[in-house]
This record gives C-alpha cells, sequence and structure tokens, in this order.
C-alpha cells in the first residue's frame, strides 16, 4: 500500500507568500519540506504499528519505508507499507515452553503455535513448525532427539498493512501527514528568515 505525500494547500500558500519575493527558492523549500516529512511520517506509521504489534522496530525497516521522494517540479513524495512482506515470528518475542512457542500480538494478548520450536545456532532463533509430532525423550536418545529438532516452515509474523488496515490508520496517516508538513513548512520559513538576516 502507498501513501502519497501531497502537499496541503494552505502551508503551501504560506511558504509562497513569504518567498514572493524570491520565487525561485519556493520549489527548493518545498521539495526540501515534503521529503523531510516523507521521512518522518514513515518513522512515525513504523511507532503507530508497534502499538498494535509488539514487534522490534528494526524488523520493520525493509517493510515500512520511503519509495519515492520530491525532486524539482515533482512536488510529492510517497510511504510504502509492504502487501507481502511479513517480520519473522523471532521479532514478537517468541518464547519457548515445552508445547510449543508463545509470541507477543499486542500489550495485552500472546499468540502460541503448538508443535513448534525457536531454533539455536544458524537457525538464529527464528520460530520453526517441527517436522514430525514432538515425542518425549526422557532416556535422551540421540536419534529421536534429532527427529524431534527436524526442522520443518519458518514462521512469520501477520502483514504489517493487515495491521495497518485492521486498525484503521489510514484517518491518522492522513492528519499526522497534514500536521507534520505544516510543521516542515514553518521550520523552512524560519530557518530562510534566519538567512536573510
Amino acid at each position: 500500500m502507498t501513501i502519497s505525500l501531497r502537499p496541503d494547500k494552505r502551508a503551501m500558500r504560506r511558504l509562497e507568500k513569504e518567498l514572493k519575493d524570491v520565487p525561485k527558492q519556493f520549489n527548493k523549500l518545498a521539495v526540501r519540506a515534503i521529503n523531510k516529512t516523507a521521512k518522518k511520517h514513515a518513522t512515525a506509521v513504523k511507532k503507530k504499528l508497534r502499538t498494535y504489534v509488539r514487534v522490534k522496530q528494526a524488523s520493520l525497516k525493509d517493510i515500512v519505508y520511503v519509495s519515492s521522494i520530491a525532486r524539482g517540479e515533482i512536488l510529492n513524495a510517497r510511504v510504502t507499507v509492504s502487501k507481502t512482506a511479513r517480520p519473522s515470528l523471532k521479532a514478537f518475542g517468541a518464547k519457548q515452553n515445552k508445547k510449543g512457542v508463545s509470541y507477543k500480538i499486542s500489550k495485552s494478548e500472546r499468540g502460541f503455535r503448538k508443535g513448534h520450536f525457536i531454533g539455536r545456532g544458524k537457525l538464529n532463533g527464528h520460530v520453526y513448525k517441527r517436522r514430525f509430532d514432538y515425542v518425549p525423550n526422557p532416556d535422551g536418545d540421540a536419534a529421536l532427539r534429532r527427529k524431534n529438532r527436524m526442522v520443518g516452515q519458518k514462521r512469520k509474523g501477520p502483514t504489517m498493512i493487515s495491521v495497518f488496515e485492521k486498525n484503521k490508520m489510514a484517518r491518522w496517516s492522513n492528519k499526522a501527514i497534514r500536521k507534520e508538513f505544516a510543521n516542515q513548512i514553518d521550520i523552512q520559513i524560519r530557518s530562510y528568515r534566519k538567512k536573510r538576516l
């Protein structure tokens, strides 16, 4: 899903009024304000998603990102929330017990995957489904232990776009963009005035 950042007309009029004597500066400062807004909004989306799903921020780096920037006469930018990419279940605070693996869904809710385990060593702490049903091994039989640990499919959490849509974040996103863009325009105006002194 793509969030398009188009300049707010009211904020743009304020910038245009400020730069009426130097119109050539208008696009330069507008582009800067749009791109700063896009970067800030990508961070804000990640932070907001993490209030619904307890996923580590680093795992969202390639899932929520600025996909295009404003430049020259192109006065818009885009923030993308991937429709398909899903963080590993490892990122959801996975914990293992004898029956399987539990993981955080939200601040107050945990999910559970029966018959799964957290891989060690080269498996890098990811969550896997056992290839065969777990068989208790009180005698420590090596062959049975290997069978119990045979790796099946690596498990991932929900897509972030499903979290975005489920929690109706689009309205929040539009408001946040308008607010941040107005703030960035104010910053550009203050910076321009300071340079003129």
